[in-house]
């Protein structure tokens, strides 16, 4: 419940309104503020990414997919908040047994199947989703 309130409040002072701070002590307090504004960090964060991706999507026209490296850093990320916090994500692994050898056959032919598999994937995730590739075969979403 607190996750929740404190999500959808925009500073401390809304808070006073939902806690009576009188009956917390000095470092329940302390938490409420630091949970306030590490979820407010945490929005902050959340929006550069989106608008991050949508730019990527704009300059290059392609689907919004998250390299290797970068999907693994958000699955850590969103792992280790779901931790912190309580909360829970999904990983969805998709292994596309034999996109390596139409790759040595014919690029052009993997790379518009490649192509089509994304835009499938991202076409049937939500916006808070993450979709990025793992390998050449695999590709990963993360469920938030």
């Amino acid at each position: 419940m607190l996750f929740l309130v404190c999500g959808a409040m925009s500073d401390l002072e809304k808070l006073k309104q939902v806690f009576d701070f009188n009956l917390l002590d000095k470092f329940q307090i302390e938490a409420l503020e630091e949970l306030a504004e590490k979820l407010k960090k945490s929005g902050k964060k959340n929006e550069e990414l989106h608008k991050k991706i949508e730019e990527l999507e704009k300059e290059k026209d392609v689907s919004a997919i998250l390299s290797h490296s970068d999907f693994n850093k958000a699955v850590s990320r969103m792992l280790a908040y779901d931790e912190r916090y309580g909360t829970v994500s999904s990983v969805i692994y998709f292994d596309f047994i034999g996109l390596e050898k139409l790759e040595e056959a014919n690029e052009k032919v993997y790379g518009e199947v490649v192509q089509a598999i994304s835009d499938a994937l991202s076409g049937n995730i939500r916006k808070s989703d993450l979709l990025g590739r793992v390998s050449k075969r695999e590709f990963g979403i993360m469920l938030l």
